[in-house]
């Protein structure tokens, strides 16, 4: 057996572990006791004299005296442990100590803490509904605010997210009406002659036509305010049969040149352009001459109750009197002409 175990099996026979320090404190310890034992009976008898009266009063008047002495004791005692932690804290050591303090981890270990303690669910707790809201105003008032505010919704990236949500939406509306109308065509097509799906069918050419009609009427309209106000201010211009006459032709005139106009310079009117349609000659945008030609073909296909559309239901390239006279095809845009056309 080594020395080591034998030590170790006396300990588990005497008990803990005996050390010197511990010896020194339990002395300490017996010592103050014996001493406060001493102190009790050598004061017994002043103890039994200072019930005496004589011995009573006088005996008053000093403890009062050491009363006395004892506060000013601990003042200055006060005094003098201010003075010495005020010097303390102004060392330079001190400062070292606190910049030594700062740059360890307690910082980091104090954050993780109020974190984990969840202190700022107990400010958050603690603040008033009302005291938020005076402090949200206030920052919403600063000008600082304000001129972020500024700065950030007129910025380049704002603006072109509401563009392009704009765009988007948009364009989902007009697929959306795209593939519905196409829906509708082919529904009609069942009862009537066959056709490929590049032509476009009586539903969504209507549906375009239509769209068209409103926009050319808001263009005519803001020109007929702008000539009945000139009229008004000349004077002697009132409603008479010249006048409605003259309106009703020129309401046939700016449908035209607003019908030429697209048809002539992107194969494509508003209306259309909505639905998906373009309007082709000869695989091409049709020209000036051929888009005059098939408006009045068009106004002499509507004047007989709309029978120069009717060739549209059984013809397999949807052609209507006018694309027959001006020899032009209405596409769904995207798609060609599968033969040439004619003149």
């Amino acid at each position: 057996m080594t020395i080591e175990t034998r030590q170790s099996a006396q300990r588990a026979r005497i008990g803990p572990e005996v050390r010197a320090e511990d010896v020194a404190l339990g002395a300490a310890v017996t010592a103050a006791r014996l001493a406060v034992s001493l102190t009790r009976l050598a004061l017994l008898p002043l103890r039994v004299v200072g019930k005496t009266p004589v011995a009573g009063a006088f005996g008053q008047s000093a403890v009062t005296e050491l009363a006395s002495t004892g506060r000013a004791a601990r003042v200055d005692g006060r005094a003098q442990m201010t003075s010495t932690a005020r010097s303390a804290l102004a060392a330079p050591e001190m400062e070292v100590l606190i910049e030594d303090a700062l740059a360890g981890p307690l910082p980091d270990a104090v954050v993780r803490g109020a974190f984990a303690d969840s202190v700022q669910r107990r400010i958050a707790a603690e603040l008033d509904d009302e005291a938020v809201v005076v402090v949200i105003e206030r920052v919403v008032d600063t000008n600082a605010f304000k001129v972020a505010l500024e700065r950030t919704l007129t910025s380049p990236a704002i603006r072109a997210a509401l563009s392009q949500q704009s765009v988007t939406f948009a364009d989902e509306l007009a697929a959306q009406a795209r593939r519905r109308l196409a829906r509708l065509d082919s529904l009609v097509g069942r009862f009537v002659v066959a056709a490929p799906a590049a032509y476009a069918g009586i539903v969504s050419r209507s549906a375009a036509f239509v769209a068209d009609l409103v926009f050319a009427q808001l263009v005519f309209l803001v020109g007929a305010g702008v000539v009945a106000l000139i009229g008004s201010l000349i004077g002697g211009f009132g409603p008479s049969w010249g006048w409605r006459g003259a309106a009703a032709g020129g309401w046939l005139v700016a449908l035209g040149v607003y019908l030429v106009f697209f048809w002539s310079l992107a194969g494509q009117t508003p209306g259309m352009r909505i639905v998906g349609l373009r309007v082709t000659h000869a695989g091409r945008t049709p020209g000036i001459a051929r888009s005059v030609v098939r408006y009045i073909a068009l106004l002499a296909s509507t004047i007989p109750l709309l029978l120069g559309l009717v060739p549209i239901l059984f013809d397999r390239r949807r052609r209507g009197l006018h694309d027959f006279v001006a020899g032009t095809t209405v596409l769904v845009d995207g798609q060609r002409d599968g033969a040439v056309d004619g003149a």
